[in-house]
């Protein structure tokens, strides 16, 4: 979590729509600069001071360039953004006047966020002269997420704030099998409290939710390391590459190793 104030009126440089197959970007180092980005499609993978997260469909992603931040993808993917530029000050702990913001931002809100970035990228488009417009709607973007920040980090979204919890563990233990209550004892709750809100607020099962991340990670191994699907599978916690293969072919519709498949240029 950052905590930040801002001394100027901020300058929006850019909001924009983006979309393709693969994405790798290294954002150096500027005090100044903060970018934030809801994912539509796909997802995107994060580095920043040694920490490794995934910003998925539905998530926001803050991107406060005060550190070296790097960020990936080797799949399709599409997320709206804006950057923008201003006195920052940081915190080491919150205060009453502080700011909240995680680098990805898991709402039930999330359509609130996506529809402030869009009027963002509407606004810069249409009247790339009203610069105060887009100051102020940026604002308005920096104190919703900084509420939402804040009543997640208290709880304040019920049992939404166990998702995000649920989901660093899955990330953290991706390699081995995952057993939904296992996830449910590391949070302290009971496995069918934790099945019930997972779906309510993500849309799937949390087994699906697990399936998919190592399916996913399964066939990028195999497209791009060239790992053969009985060992990629090992790699995930599976014994049986026959039952990955009808696993993926259930959830996607295709076969994985056509998915694998480099494509033809």
């Amino acid at each position: 979590m950052d905590y930040f104030n801002i001394r100027s009126l901020p300058e929006v440089h850019f909001a924009h729509s983006y979309d393709a197959d693969s994405y790798s970007n290294l954002m150096r180092k500027q005090d100044r600069t903060m970018e934030i980005s809801y994912i539509k499609e796909g997802e995107l993978h994060v580095t920043r001071d040694g920490e490794e997260m995934v910003a998925h469909t539905g998530d926001i992603l803050c991107t406060l360039y005060r550190s070296e931040t790097k960020i990936d993808t080797s799949r399709y993917h599409c997320h709206h953004t804006v950057c923008a530029s201003a006195d920052f000050i940081y915190y080491d702990a919150p205060t009453e006047e502080s700011l909240f913001l995680s680098t990805v931002i898991s709402s039930p809100n999330h359509g609130k966020f996506e529809e402030f970035i869009d009027q963002l990228i509407y606004a810069k488009k249409i009247w790339p002269e009203r610069r105060l417009k887009c100051s102020g709607l940026f604002l308005q973007l920096l104190d919703e997420l900084s509420e939402e920040c804040r009543r997640n980090m208290n709880g304040g979204n019920g049992g939404f704030s166990y998702i995000g919890k649920a989901k660093k563990y899955i990330y953290n233990n991706i390699n081995r099998p995952i057993t939904q209550k296992e996830v449910a004892a590391s949070l302290g709750i009971t496995p069918e409290y934790l099945c019930a809100i997972f779906k309510k607020y993500t849309g799937e099962s949390m087994i699906r939710f697990i399936n998919n991340r190592k399916l996913e990670n399964i066939c990028t191994l195999m497209k791009n390391e060239n790992v053969p699907l009985y060992r990629a599978a090992e790699m995930y916690g599976f014994t049986d590459p026959n039952y990955v293969s009808r696993l993926y072919r259930r959830y996607h519709g295709v076969s994985i190793t056509d998915d694998a498949r480099p494509k033809s240029k």
